[in-house]
């Protein structure tokens, strides 16, 4: 009996084995077909990702989602957010703008480089800046201080906070020659300032903290192109550019209601609206009553209002060159018209800021939220400033809020999102020194406008010889300028030729208004304080030869034979 029952046993074994066999031998097949079907499904999404952002469709965005889940981390896969983030356009010119870092015009070194004009940075004033902090007493004052070193509020050090609070009520607010420290932090108090590195990184506590991912954000255009990223990259608040009746007066009642109703019909939950004042292309002040009028606006409808005042310091006026204006000549003007190069901006503002600008309506002052609103901003309007434009330093990473909505402060306090952002305790400790440096200030700022009245000047008489139409800039670092007349139609397509035309054979690089949400193609921003004068002027020589070909030949005819001797 034993020994059948052996040879059964033997025969399970054999049996059991064979399964065992087959079993592991599909589950390897499986999982080997499965790897190679998802490795091709993610590839196959990658592939359909532009090297350089674009639009992607709803349907290969959700398979990029799908493939990045199904993906390994050794394979590099990466969550949904960072696929959005890779399918995200990105601005047009910063190809561009990067490789004019790399080949730099110099005017004695590299006097055929490439000059860079679309970043709103003041680079005339950073030697004066710099050497007052190199001064051995701002160094050893902000690392001789134990506090820099350890952890405190990342909404800023006491010191800094108080030294903010002082510059916004004497230079925003009370505007007065003498400020006592002490009269000043009555007006603005310390705990109703937070500090950030940079206007972005404010900008993203506010949308962050009073905002819902989905509702969107009004924004008169054009606008400054980054707001965009600055709103909906980690808040998720949506941009919602809207055209107005006259740009450069700023929104208007119907205008705001236009908008509201337009962002409603398409889905859309407006929250907030966003002023840049200075404007930012344009170059404008608007006037007190235009803020006044845009946050009763916006109260009756429980938005909040924030106004961003980067450029608040960097104003030259509506006229800043005085009598000087008065050799251009009536036949000038008229030429803009004969030549078929009217601006597309109302009448009294296009054509040259060489005539006085007589009707603007404006006299070119600037007047902070702050003191429109008597500092009675209510819990509702929020005032942003940094040292990036008017100090010309946004490589320091200093921006700041000035906002009373107290639950508003507590909750960024308590959500603790200023850990990922604050400005690090030595650059706090040479900031807090810098804005309380009352004698420096005055006198820097004064050097500053005047070296931006100058570039200015020059950038302004080259395209009033170029007879180009801009709108006449009462502040800023930029000038906004109406090259439509070149282009064989009105499209941003042929604005984007422009654009090829002016990189690769002057060696330019502006700001398109496309990606500023400019409702007319040809309209560029030129940042003239990025360069010297020296440079400046080099590259407004060029762009005058590159109009003057566009000009007299057809555009089919444009090409590196033709356009030889523009550099």
């Amino acid at each position: 009996m034993s020994s059948p029952s052996k040879k059964t046993l033997s025969v399970d074994t054999v049996s059991l084995i064979v399964s065992v066999g087959l079993f592991v031998f599909t589950a390897r097949w499986f999982t080997r077909t499965e790897r190679q079907r998802r490795e091709l499904g993610l590839w196959g999404a990658r592939k359909n990702i532009p090297s350089h952002g674009g639009g992607a469709t709803g349907n290969s965005r959700t398979h990029q989602n799908n493939a990045a889940n199904q993906g390994s981390v050794a394979e590099g896969a990466i969550g949904s957010r960072g696929l959005v983030a890779l399918d995200t356009p990105r601005v047009a010119y910063l190809e561009d703008f990067m490789y004019c870092l790399h080949n730099a015009c110099d005017h004695i070194r590299n006097p055929t480089g490439h000059i860079g004009m679309c970043v709103a940075e003041n680079k005339l004033i950073l030697d004066v800046l710099a050497e007052r902090l190199m001064q051995i007493g701002t160094a050893t004052a902000a690392f001789s201080d134990s506090t820099v070193y350890c952890y405190n509020s990342f909404l800023g050090l006491p010191v800094a906070r108080d030294a903010v609070a002082y510059f916004l009520a004497k230079r925003f607010l009370l505007s007065d020659d003498v400020v006592e420290p002490e009269v000043a932090l009555q007006h603005i108090q310390p705990h109703h300032v937070a500090m950030a590195s940079g206007c972005a990184a404010v900008l993203h506590y506010l949308f962050f903290i009073l905002g819902e991912q989905g509702e969107c954000c009004l924004i008169p255009a054009p606008y400054y192109a980054a707001f965009d990223s600055d709103m909906k990259s980690l808040a998720g608040i949506e941009p919602f550019g809207f055209q107005m009746a006259n740009a450069t007066l700023g929104p208007t009642e119907q205008d705001l209601n236009l908008a509201y109703i337009e962002a409603m019909s398409k889905g859309l939950t407006p929250r907030f609206v966003l002023l840049t004042n200075p404007n930012n292309p344009l170059g404008v002040v608007y006037k007190p009553q235009v803020l006044r009028d845009t946050i009763q606006w916006a109260r009756k409808r429980n938005l909040h209002t924030i106004v961003d005042e980067i450029h608040a310091l960097s104003t030259h006026g509506a006229n800043p060159f005085g009598q000087q204006q008065q050799h251009i000549s009536s036949s000038k003007q008229q030429q803009h018209t004969q030549r078929g190069s009217q601006s597309s901006y109302p009448p009294h503002h296009n054509l040259s800021g060489l005539q006085g600008n007589s009707n603007n309506n404006h006299d070119g002052s600037f007047q902070s939220v702050i003191k429109v609103l008597n500092n009675e901003l209510g819990n509702d309007v929020h005032m942003v400033w940094a040292l990036s434009k008017d100090f010309g330093a946004s490589g320091l990473r200093v921006g700041v809020l000035y906002s009373q909505n107290e639950n508003f402060m507590r909750a960024l306090l308590a959500s603790n999102i200023s850990i990922f952002s604050c400005v690090s305790g030595p650059i706090q400790y040479v900031v807090s020194e810098l804005l309380t440096d009352d004698a420096f200030i005055d006198q820097f700022l004064e050097e500053s406008q005047e070296r931006l009245r100058r570039s200015y000047e020059i950038c302004v008489l080259k395209l009033e010889e170029m007879v180009v139409p801009f709108v006449p800039a009462e502040a800023g670092l930029f000038v906004y300028v109406d090259f439509s007349s070149l282009l064989p139609q009105k499209t941003f397509e042929w604005e984007r030729k422009l654009s090829e035309l002016m990189f690769t054979h002057a060696r330019i690089v502006l700001t398109p208004g496309e990606t500023m949400k400019e409702r007319t193609p040809g309209n560029f921003r030129i940042c003239y304080a990025w360069v010297s004068c020296e440079v400046l002027e080099i590259a407004m020589e060029r762009l005058s030869r590159l109009i003057g070909k566009v000009r007299r030949m057809d555009w089919s005819d444009l090409d590196e034979r033709t356009l030889v001797g523009i550099l």
